[in-house]
């Protein structure tokens, strides 16, 4: 019998290795499915054999290699969880990580990584996973966390060929936490000491990114054009050729990245980029309108877009080439060329067609095709909009609807490059409709200073002059002057009055100079033949607007004429100047000398006041502004002045005086154009807030400060204005304004000069959290700025940074003390007592015996005796206990007793008793140390098995009034109860801790005992409220897996089936022991039989076999569950299947095999 049985394992050993090595053969052939099925029934003929787990192995990759990245995953983690002692575990580790990777997982690569990582340090793949794991936590935001492991890392594997990949990771992680020297610096370090690595031009590609986002791309791309005269290797040099050329796109230097994007074509010739390349270089041949090239190339390229995704995108380049060369009927071949379900280039194709036909002068046919694509969704529809708004103003002279497509543009795009063209074509449509106000009204509008095309600029200049001057007719006013002058003269005969002011009414309101030359005509004087000559002149000028040179000519022939038989010098030489305004486009010093000397000479002459507003101008363009401000100081606001040229005019001249620090007088002037200083104008606008505010008017200021940056749009000085109203906030002492206002600055204007008045305004407020983020934008952190910002770390309890920055501090200046002393303080509070220890050392040490001056040596000598003591060097603790115990009070030495006798407690219980009864029997004991005193006298009470008396100390503690001293007392209590199975005073205990602890830390413990003192009581209510508690005040992130474990089962034993699955499901990845998995999954199928849920019963439970075939008691009660879920749902055939197994599987005669016995006799009955 033996000798069979050893036959038949021989054969079976045979056929798992002929199964297994035909597997791999399969999964080497990339026959993955088929792979799959032959690794299977390895597992299958023997589940915990090392062929069946490399099996389950290749089963993962298989699925991964076939991007089935959750089975995939779920092989790995069934290796994991089945074989804890895996030899290749190392391996299954890095490739599950590798798998969650891809699928976005990164909280679950970064948690396998570290454990890979810190578990089998000298694995390659421990190696190989260095990088991914910084790229992860780094992906995750945990920027601080990077720093940290990055830097452990470094230090660990210094000697790894790849350390520069995590250097980078290191250096992305400081310019994200705002350190950017140091990240620089990391750069530099990658750049200088690994020349010959790959992360060498990851660094400088870094490098040239950060020159941009710091300097602009004009430097960018100047360094890294520099930079391509090294030898870089091929791939990378490819890789920043094509951020070269991008960069001069950017900057719009296209003869560059002509010159750029010609070489990388030839250099690279055989690039999966060619297609791309190519695209790019054509779109630039367009730019320098280089169509016919673009013709002519295509011979060239098209065999680079046979194969490409990029065909038609190329096609359509062809097209449009053809198209600027007004090759019309070889542009529509080419975009017929065009087929293509790609959305974003079919909506190109078929704007280009309609530009096709528009060019053809199929204008009705254009604007079907133009609106067919208006909602698009590629559309630039504000574009589409203008253009059918051009076609139906100036090729059908629909002045109407052409206005309603301007008008969406307005409305649908608030901020838009085309809103100005948009007003300026409206108005040009008022116009048309003789809507003269109207059009005046829409240029207004514009503010001519933002408007970046020159000829767009002089286009609405001269279209709002004209109509001003010309056109804008008011008709209201005229009939008003003409009723109201009619009625003055209703009861008199004065004749010339009433032509006086009728000729007003025409030339000033309804600007109709020729009815008004039709009665001066009438009587011929020599005033109204000189007024004649002044209405040809606006005749003439209105006839040089419209460009009708001509008539414009022949009616200054009409003046001259005039002007031949006057008399009057005055009359001459302003009819001379008004001409030669009229002549020149330009005014010239000769003609600027005549005005002065008619102003001069007829001060109070109308046409003087005129003249004072061309001689002001004149010098305002010169910058000549002390010279204008003399005749716009005299300027009086008359009908022959545009109101808004007045304004313009004492608005410069408040300009002037501001300039002058003459804050009187600019206010002065500030006040009269008041109405006129409005937003477009954010400069002058802040201008006249700070006079306001330097001459008292401090709440007026503000509010227009306030509604200055908050509503205008950004212009160049708008820092300066965030600059001095955050100034004079702070001197208001409203730092919450302050900042406020001073972060409406963007991001690439804050320098760290503000970051550090923003710091200082949160610490003002008592916001050092706020602070200390600040502080961290910093660039360039003086020794000040860490100083501080270390301080504000230690402050809001950000102690690993606050360490670290300590840290960086000593590095810089070892002869500052305070840092060494923090760094022990902050150790201290950690109880790192052996760095605590080693740092205060380093203080006393340096003051050596002149320590008596030194602040806070009193602290730094008792925590550094403690630190001893904890240490358990108490020759030194003693040594330094006598050295300070003049500068030691009573309380520091009751506490350095107490630490003592926490020393003795390891060595010599009696004598640690000895030392805490002796300090309670102190008189005037402090209750600190009162409260620590019999706390400790219970843990050594408690160790010797003196539970009574320990009950009294920690009872004593645990009515005391320091809370997380109760707690502990408390909790310590409720152990003693439970050992005592006083169940009832336990769980009281706990709870107290559940209900009174402020950072849960002590409360999960409680919880966790909470939990197991109710489900060995059956108290199944009391454990879920205990938990219910946590969960309300902390989560559950703290639970340990055996209390996740315990809530669970308490929840399935009160019935709340659905809480018991989740809580399960979330115990089986916590719990390390194998058989605790086991039974936990067991319990989920326990469940949803409770549920009723029968088929996904038998789902779970049928996996504790699989999953865990090694714990039979587990394995062969959930088989039996199975079962019984089949026979409740009706499906006898399949409970009869289960109970043969399990009788097959367990034998006839085991528990389970007498019960699944049992069952089938029922079952057959």
């Amino acid at each position: 019998m033996k000798k069979i049985n050893f036959i038949l394992l021989i054969v079976l050993s045979v056929s798992l290795w002929s199964d297994f090595n035909f597997g791999k053969g399969l999964f080497n052939d990339g026959l993955y499915e088929e792979a799959i099925n032959e690794f299977e029934k390895v597992i299958a003929y023997s589940p915990t054999s090392d062929d069946a787990k490399e099996a389950i192995f290749f089963i993962g990759e298989s699925y991964r290699e076939r991007d089935q990245l959750i089975k995939a995953e779920s092989a790995y983690n069934r290796l994991l969880e089945g074989f804890p002692g895996l030899l290749f575990r190392d391996k299954v580790l890095y490739y599950l990580a590798q798998t969650q990777f891809e699928q976005q997982k990164y909280s679950n690569t970064s948690e396998n990584l570290k454990q890979l990582i810190d578990t089998y340090p000298n694995s390659n793949f421990s190696k190989m996973a260095l990088s991914q794991y910084l790229e992860c936590i780094f992906t995750l935001n945990q920027f601080d966390n990077v720093i940290i492991e990055g830097k452990k890392i470094a230090r660990n594997y210094k000697d790894y060929h790849n350390i520069p990949d995590v250097l980078l990771w290191l250096a992305s992680a400081r310019f994200k936490m705002q350190d950017r020297v140091e990240g620089k610096r990391i750069l530099n370090e990658i750049i200088i000491d690994y020349p010959d690595h790959i992360s060498r031009w990851k660094a400088v590609e870094k490098q040239i990114e950060i020159t941009q986002n710091e300097d602009g791309t004009n430097e960018a791309a100047e360094e890294l054009a520099a930079i391509l005269q090294e030898k870089i290797p091929r791939n990378f040099e490819e890789k920043l050729r094509y951020k070269l050329a991008n960069y001069y796109i950017e900057i719009k230097d296209f003869p560059k990245a002509y010159f750029e994007l010609s070489n990388i074509i030839n250099k690279f010739s055989s690039s999966l980029l060619l297609d791309e390349y190519i695209l790019t270089f054509t779109s630039i041949q367009m730019e320098l309108l280089k169509y016919t090239d673009v013709k002519s190339d295509y011979a060239k390229y098209k065999k680079v877009f046979r194969e490409s995704n990029k065909l038609n995108s190329y096609l359509l380049q062809i097209a449009k080439a053809n198209f600027l060369l007004k090759d019309l009927d070889s542009a529509k071949e080419w975009v017929n060329k065009i087929s293509t379900i790609d959305e974003e280039i079919l909506y190109r194709k078929q704007l280009l067609n309609a530009d096709i036909i528009f060019a053809s002068g199929k204008y009705s046919n254009a604007v079907k095709e133009y609106k067919k694509l208006l909602n698009n969704k590629f559309a630039s529809r504000d574009r589409l909009l203008m253009k059918l708004g051009d076609i139906y103003l100036e090729k059908f002279q629909q002045s109407n609807t052409a206005k309603k497509y301007y008008q969406w543009v307005l409305t649908e795009y608030s901020v838009n490059d085309l809103q100005d063209e948009a007003l300026y074509k409206i108005a040009l449509c008022l116009d048309n409709l003789n809507q003269f106000a109207a059009a005046v009204t829409e240029l207004e509008q514009i503010d001519i200073t933002n408007i970046k095309e020159d000829e767009l600029k002089e286009k609405v200049s001269k279209k709002l002059e004209y109509l001003k001057k010309f056109k804008k007719r008011d008709h209201e006013i005229a009939f008003n002057k003409l009723l109201s002058s009619l009625l003055n003269n209703s009861f008199q005969t004065d004749a010339a009055e009433l032509k006086d002011d009728l000729l007003n009414i025409l030339i000033t309101d309804l600007k109709d100079y020729e009815s008004a030359i039709t009665i001066l005509d009438e009587t011929g004087s020599a005033e109204d033949n000189y007024k004649k000559a002044i209405l040809y002149i606006k005749i003439a000028e209105k006839f040089k607007y419209e460009s009708k040179d001509n008539l414009a000519h022949e009616t200054l022939i009409k003046v001259d004429a005039i002007a031949s038989k006057m008399d009057d010098v005055v009359w001459l030489e302003e009819i001379h100047i008004r001409k030669q305004l009229l002549l020149n486009s330009k005014v010239n010093d000769e003609l600027i000398g005549r005005m002065i000397s008619f102003v001069n000479e007829n001060a109070n002459n109308i046409a003087a006041n005129e003249f004072r507003l061309y001689i002001g101008k004149h010098y305002a363009s010169k910058n000549e502004n002390g010279k204008a401000a003399r005749y716009f100081a005299d300027l009086v606001n008359s009908s022959t002045i545009d109101d808004a040229e007045y304004y313009s005019a004492k608005i410069g001249l408040a300009e002037h005086y501001y300039s002058k620090n003459d804050d009187t007088k600019a206010l002065q002037y500030y006040e009269i154009a008041d109405k006129y200083i409005k937003l477009d104008q954010p400069l002058t606008y802040f201008h006249y807030a700070v006079v306001l505010n330097e001459k008292g008017q401090k709440v007026k200021a503000k509010d227009k400060l306030a509604f200055l940056v908050n509503n205008a749009e950004r212009f160049n000085e708008y820092s300066q204005v965030i600059k001095y109203f955050t100034k004079s906030l702070r001197e208001s002492e409203d730092y919450a304004s302050a900042i406020k206002y001073q972060l409406l600055l963007p991001e690439a204007d804050r320098n760290d000069d503000i970051y550090k008045l923003i710091a200082s305004d949160h610490e003002k407020l008592g916001n050092n959290e706020k602070a200390k983020k600040s502080l961290m934008h910093i660039v360039n952190k003086t020794e000040d700025d860490l100083t501080k910002l270390a301080h504000l770390q230690f402050t809001t309890n950000d102690l690993e940074m606050a360490k670290y920055t300590y840290g960086e501090l000593t590095k810089k200046n070892k002869s500052v003390l305070k840092n060494f002393e923090m760094l022990g303080r902050i150790n201290f509070i950690q109880e790192n007592y052996l760095e605590s220890a080693v740092n205060y050392k380093k203080v006393i040490d340096k003051l050596a015996d002149s320590f008596s001056g030194y602040k806070n040596i009193r602290e730094i000598a008792k925590e550094n005796i403690i630190a001893l003591y904890r240490i358990e060097n108490r020759p030194k603790a003693e040594t330094l206990a006598k050295k300070f115990k003049n500068h030691l009070n009573e309380v520091d030495k009751n506490e350095i007793e107490i630490n003592r006798g926490i020393y003795y407690k390891k060595i010599d219980k009696k004598k640690a008793k000895s030392i805490f009864t002796k300090l309670l029997k102190k008189k005037n004991l402090s209750s600190d140390v009162m409260i620590d005193a019999y706390f400790w006298r219970g843990i050594v009470r408690l160790e010797k098995e003196e539970l009574d008396k320990a009950e009294e100390d920690f009872s004593t503690v645990a009515n005391s009034i320091d809370i997380n001293m109760s707690n502990k007392a408390h909790l310590k209590l409720g152990t003693i109860n439970f050992s005592k199975e006083n169940f009832q005073k336990a769980l009281s205990h706990y709870y107290k801790v559940i209900e009174n602890d402020e950072d849960g830390k002590l409360a999960f413990d409680a919880a966790r005992n909470f939990a197991y003192v109710c489900k060995t009581m059956k108290e199944w209510q009391k454990a879920i409220a205990a938990y219910q508690i946590i969960l309300e005040r902390w989560g559950d992130e703290g639970l340990e897996a055996k209390t996740v474990f315990d809530i669970a089962f308490c929840h399935f034993r009160d019935k709340k089936y659905s809480h018991a699955i989740e809580m399960f499901t979330r115990a089986i990845p916590l719990l390390e022991d194998k058989e605790a998995q086991a039974e936990a999954q067991y319990w989920i199928g326990e469940s949803l039989f409770g549920m009723e849920s029968y088929e996904d019963a038998v789902s779970e439970l049928l996996k504790v076999g699989y999953n865990y075939p090694q714990f039979t008691q587990w394995a062969a009660s959930a088989e039996l569950k199975a079962g019984e879920a089949y026979q409740n749902s009706k499906e006898f055939d399949k409970a009869t299947q289960i109970y043969e197994r399990v009788i097959s599987k367990y034998g006839k005669y085991s528990q389970w095999g007498t019960e699944a016995s049992s069952r089938l006799l029922i079952l057959q009955k």
